[in-house]
């Protein structure tokens, strides 16, 4: 017999995974299963993955920044979640909200991968520049999806 391919899908608890389920094709040369859970956490046992793929993924923070929805903080963007790019604030409290998350989702994905592994990322489109100051800035330039993010472990 040779090797067991597994492939897990992952979306958050609230996703009907049946529907997932009912579009794979029938005859297939792997199992499938459904994790639930936030991808910015680790969701798999440790050393557990040869291979990591995510595509789509790192556009999605793990929660809207406090100082956005605090109306005292000079991020306030008045109950608004979305950024529409007129205060530096509000820019400055996403994009540290992106770099905790990427960092938090990276530590994961390095822990569930097996010793030599790799994740292949493919980011939708990430654009900032750090400054001297430290704070976070639009950049002219972006990776696209065909520079990507590549880690091995």
């Amino acid at each position: 017999m040779g090797a067991m391919t597994i492939v897990y899908f992952n979306d958050r608890t609230s996703n009907d995974f049946n529907t997932l389920f009912a579009l794979l094709p029938f005859e297939r040369q792997y199992h499938a299963a459904g994790v639930p859970g936030s991808f910015h956490d680790r969701q798999l046992p440790m050393a557990s993955l040869h291979l990591a793929y995510s595509s789509c993924t790192l556009h999605w923070l793990s929660e809207v920044p406090k100082e956005v929805m605090d109306h005292l903080s000079p991020a306030w963007n008045k109950g608004r979640i979305l950024y529409y790019g007129d205060k530096k604030e509000v820019f400055n409290a996403y994009a540290h909200q992106f770099a905790e998350d990427l960092n938090s989702f990276l530590k994961a994905r390095a822990q569930e991968l097996t010793l030599n592994q790799t994740l292949n990322q493919v980011p939708v489109k990430v654009s900032v520049n750090l400054a001297d100051d430290g704070a976070f800035s639009p950049a002219d330039e972006s990776l696209t999806p065909t520079t990507g993010i590549q880690l091995t472990v």
